[in-house]
């Protein structure tokens, strides 16, 4: 795994999409080893796309490389020494020199980062033709918690974003203050999705109508065949469901307040035993992104129907899809479940995405 983790986080360089400058914007990993990090709000977020990798943040592209400069966070549990973790990382890359062309060490020192000790390693090598800069801090606290943050520039101009990046990252153990911000978030999270499953049982759309983005609307996933359609509204109703059943199939059988929200790996619905591999609850995934809206966007444009979608709306829904938290809602019969999105964005939590899908129609 260490062999494919080094790897993937050089292929992830080439991962491509431009947005405009903004300031800055803060990571929190709340899982286990949970950390912080702080980046400018142009740069694009990737939640956990591989094991052990927290999160890839990749700046915009700029020129005429396709190559992104990158900030990579790798956190795990090693009792190896960090003269012995630099040496693995320095064996898989000798033994990968396709993907790293040209590798040269230039330097490795000892550094201190918010008082977590590790190794600043310094080299360059070549991606794609792309001639690039690493340099990656092997961090390791006196529990075994290890961080490995990678930092590969392709663009000069984003080698003086690496220092304000690197002090700005924080563990739980020596940032008080991002644990209190993170649990504030958590709870407002928690109290936000709360409200939003009483009041569509209610019917109330005027609370529901509150948490969507009020210059963008909500996006509607809908399943009329075997792919998701994307539909854009201004405003929730009545008539719509975050089901595939009606409302009040949903209302009639849970009471909200005997649940408890649990975040970690979503539950999967078993079209062969037709039930889900959880109990009821209300369930979120706070580390991973889901693609269902991505997926649509792609049928629409391969089978040439439904919507025509400009840029800019596809550059809108990677910023919702790349924000977003999904959540699951399971009743006490296996039919009724909710599922929507939910993403803190503009310090207030909207909903997003309503998907209405019946995982059985193909």
């Amino acid at each position: 795994m260490k062999k494919f983790t080094v790897i993937a986080v050089a292929i992830l360089s080439l991962y491509g999409m431009k947005m405009q400058a903004q300031s800055m914007k803060t990571f929190t990993y709340s899982g286990q080893g949970a950390f912080s990090i702080s980046y400018p709000s142009n740069w694009e977020v990737v939640r956990n796309p591989y094991e052990e990798v927290r999160v890839s943040i990749l700046a915009p592209i700029t020129g005429n490389s396709s190559f992104r400069t990158n900030v990579n966070v790798v956190s795990s549990k090693k009792s190896s020494s960090l003269e012995s973790i630099f040496q693995v990382e320095q064996d898989v890359i000798s033994k990968n020199r396709q993907i790293f062309n040209n590798y040269q060490l230039i330097s490795k020192e000892e550094v201190t980062i918010n008082g977590i000790s590790g190794l600043k390693v310094t080299a360059t090598w070549s991606i794609s033709g792309v001639k690039v800069k690493g340099i990656q801090y092997i961090l390791k606290k006196a529990d075994n918690t290890t961080y490995t943050i990678t930092f590969t520039i392709g663009q000069p101009i984003y080698e003086r974003e690496v220092e304000s990046i690197i002090q700005s990252f924080r563990t739980q153990s020596n940032g008080s203050s991002m644990q209190q911000g993170a649990a504030v978030t958590q709870n407002s999270m928690e109290n936000m999705i709360i409200k939003t499953i009483k009041a569509y049982q209610n019917k109330d759309v005027i609370t529901l109508n509150q948490y969507i983005l009020q210059d963008f609307g909500v996006i509607l996933l809908y399943q009329p065949t075997f792919y998701y359609r994307i539909h854009i509204l201004d405003r929730i109703s009545n008539r719509i469901r975050f089901s595939y059943l009606d409302y009040d199939f949903f209302e009639k059988r849970i009471n909200i307040d005997d649940y408890k929200i649990s975040c970690g790996k979503l539950p999967e619905f078993d079209c062969g035993d037709e039930k889900w591999n959880k109990p009821s609850g209300i369930y979120c995934d706070t580390i991973n992104t889901y693609r269902e809206l991505s997926d649509a966007v792609i049928a629409d444009i391969e089978m040439e129907v439904g919507d025509n979608w400009s840029a800019k709306f596809i550059t809108k829904f990677k910023e919702i899809e790349r924000e977003s938290f999904k959540i699951i809602v399971i009743g006490k019969q296996q039919w009724d479940y909710l599922i929507f999105y939910v993403a803190f964005i503009e310090n207030k939590w909207h909903i997003t995405i309503i998907e209405n899908a019946d995982f059985c129609s193909a």
